[in-house]
């Protein structure tokens, strides 16, 4: 394996991995949203946009939340209450609900089992209770897609991930 595949993972393969095209990829990066790395291996002039392991996921997220209606600038506000408010801001790793056109952080709160807590709106920040569908985890449709895809070399992909997953523990 290559250094420049065990730094993160390339356009094409966030690509294949997401479904996005690259015209989608080159938004989110000009608009902040989700920026890769820089990575330039010894030896050669130009250097290599990488994405890691995490923001793949986020990508996943984001995507996921735009299939059900969500514009991006809500997507916008999302992360930056989940800044301000969350231990981990990024999508992927919180749990949040969908409901009519808002959306909710579900956590556990004090005393409460869960609690949802409306992140946007003029409501923002008020617990509520409702019947909820939890927006999934975007993680294991990552690892099929990858274990079916002919960009992805499946065999490095699963290095790659375990090293993120080292380097996040660690």
């Amino acid at each position: 394996m290559d250094s420049l595949q065990l730094q993160g993972f390339s356009r094409r393969e966030v690509m294949a991995l997401t479904g996005l095209e690259e015209y989608r990829l080159t938004y989110l990066q000009r608009t902040g949203i989700v920026v890769p790395e820089n990575f330039k291996p010894d030896g050669y002039v130009k250097s290599f946009p990488r994405y890691s392991w995490h923001q793949i996921l986020e990508i996943k997220a984001i995507e996921d939340l735009r299939s059900k209606d969500v514009s991006l600038q809500k997507v916008r506000l999302l992360m930056d209450f989940l800044k301000k408010h969350s231990n981990d801001p990024r999508l992927h790793t919180n749990n949040l609900a969908l409901i009519d056109d808002r959306i909710f952080w579900v956590c556990n709160e004090g005393d409460l089992e869960k609690c949802f807590i409306e992140c946007l709106g003029k409501h923002q920040g008020q617990v509520t209770i409702a019947e909820v569908i939890l927006i999934k985890n975007p993680s294991e449709e990552i690892w099929q897609t990858a274990k079916q895809d002919n960009v992805i070399n499946f065999a490095t992909f699963k290095s790659r991930v375990d090293q993120a997953t080292m380097l996040k523990s660690a």
